[in-house]
C-alpha cells in the first residue's frame, strides 16, 4: 500500500488534478505522443457534467482533452498497472478476487460513480500511513528532510500546492 500511495502523490502533485479525477483513473489512461514529445493522460471529470435532465451527472465524462503530464507521472502510473490486475488503478483493494467488506461496487465516491476505486476516507489513512513512514524512515537515517507536521495530508493539498508553484 505505500508504493500505491506513493504513486497516487505523484501523480496528484504533478497533473494538478482533482482528487476524484485521480481516483477515477483506469488502466490504459496514459499515452505518449510521439509529434509532440508529450505525456497524455486520459480521465473523467465531473466539474460541469451533467445528464440529460440537467443534473449533475455522478458518472463524469471522460475530458475532451487529456491533461499534459511529466514523465514521472507516466512511470507511477505504469507502476500501479503492475501492482494488479484490476481496471481501477486506485483500488479499494490489491489483493487479487477481494472486495472490500461493507461497500457496494457501485458506491459513490464524493457523489461520483467510481465502481471499485479507493474512497477518499481511505485515501487519508494511506497518506497519513505514508507520512508516519517518511518520517519514521528519515529518523531513522538521520535525514533532516522529514513531512512536515504542518496539517493532515490530502489529495486537495497536492493541486493547490501545484497551483502555487505555477503562480
Amino acid at each position: 500500500d505505500l508504493l500505491s500511495t506513493a504513486c497516487l502523490i505523484i501523480v496528484a502533485y504533478l497533473s494538478g488534478m482533482r482528487p476524484g479525477e485521480v481516483l477515477g483513473l483506469t488502466r490504459g489512461c496514459i499515452s505518449f505522443d510521439e509529434t509532440r514529445q508529450l505525456w497524455l493522460l486520459t480521465g473523467r471529470h465531473w466539474k460541469g457534467v451533467t445528464d440529460s435532465t440537467g443534473a449533475k451527472d455522478p458518472r463524469g465524462q471522460t475530458r475532451d482533452l487529456p491533461w499534459v503530464v511529466h514523465s514521472l507521472v507516466a512511470e507511477a502510473i505504469a507502476v500501479l498497472e503492475r501492482l494488479h490486475d484490476k481496471d481501477q488503478l486506485l483500488p479499494r483493494t490489491l489483493r487479487q478476487g477481494a472486495r472490500s467488506r461493507g461497500h457496494s461496487s457501485n458506491a459513490l465516491l464524493n457523489g461520483h460513480a467510481m465502481g471499485e476505486a479507493r474512497f477518499s476516507q481511505f485515501i487519508a489513512r494511506d497518506l497519513a500511513l505514508f507520512q508516519e513512514w517518511v518520517n519514521q524512515y528519515c529518523q531513522s537515517n538521520r535525514r533532516p528532510d522529514r513531512i512536515p507536521a504542518d496539517g493532515p495530508l490530502t489529495l486537495s493539498r497536492f493541486r493547490r500546492t501545484l497551483a502555487w508553484h505555477i503562480v
